[in-house]
Order: structure tokens, then sequence, then C-alpha cells
């Protein structure tokens, strides 16, 4: 059911109403204001790959880093902050990514980018209201290069 889906920017247009793909690369279907995205993650490494690739989308996005899950609820809880899309790695410290998202709204699409293996997680995430689940590469370079094939491909079709 989850295969082997890989982080692929292409999927945005199905979490955000204003961008549209234009020959594998992302971009807003007018002028818009960046796109508030909240990245839930703690490996530094893997912040910094999902920021790079959202920088080589073209894409005006502005990325709200937590590294916890009490810091993600609390930033979440801000009267005046409606991100556009949450991407959630289940293994976070001090609160879960699953007790995360069972706290969440559902008014903000999540994705799940994560190197949890388990099925059961996996199914528990979507059932929660999870749009998608991405698996994490042990390879940093490896998953680049796939998110970015992945992307192409799906623009060239």
């Amino acid at each position: 059911m989850f295969g082997s889906t890989r982080l692929n920017l292409n999927n945005l247009t199905d979490y955000h109403p204003f961008v549209r793909l234009d020959y594998g690369v992302i971009r807003p279907r007018e002028p818009l204001q960046p796109l508030d995205l909240v990245l839930i993650e703690d490996n530094p490494g893997d912040a910094m790959l999902v920021r790079q690739i959202l920088a080589e989308s073209g894409m005006n996005v502005k990325v709200h880093l937590a590294v916890d899950g009490q810091q993600a609820l609390r930033m979440l809880k801000e009267p005046d902050f409606a991100p556009s899309l949450i991407i959630l790695d289940l293994n976070i410290p001090k609160i879960p990514g699953l007790a995360v998202l069972e706290r969440l709204s559902g008014k903000t699409p999540v994705v799940i980018f994560s190197s949890t293996t388990g099925e059961r997680e996996k199914q528990r995430a979507m059932a929660l209201g999870a749009r998608d689940f991405v698996s994490k590469s042990s390879d940093l370079h490896e998953f680049t290069e796939s998110g970015l094939r992945n992307g192409a491909q799906v623009g060239d079709a």
C-alpha cells in the first residue's frame, strides 16, 4: 500500500490548490505569498534535505521547523498561524509523531516523512488523517536522486 513512495513535490498539487505542475516543476498558479510549511523533524540532515528539495523546486515556501512534538504543537496552536502543509516525522522526541497527528485538527494536510518501517504505524498514520506516507531512504544521496527523478517522471507523464 505504501510501497516505494519517495518525497515527490509534485504531490503538493494534491495538498494545496494554488500550485500547478509545469514540466515537472511546481509553480504557483498565480503570484502568491510564500506557502507556509511546517516541517516536524529532529534530524538536521533530513531537515536540510527537505529544504534543499523545496529550494530546487522553485516554489516560494517558508519552512517553519519544529524539532520535537512539543514544539510543533505549540507552534500549530498559535491562533494567527495557518500553514498550508505539515511534513511530519513519526520518530521525534518529547511527543511522538502519531500522538502529534492525533492532536491535529485535520484542517491542514499532513504528509508523513519517516524512516518507520512498521506497517501498523503506517496504517495508523493514514487512519489518523495523513494524506501520504513517504519513506525515508537510509542514503541521503539516493533519497535526493529518487525524489527528483520521481518528480520529473510525474511531470513528463
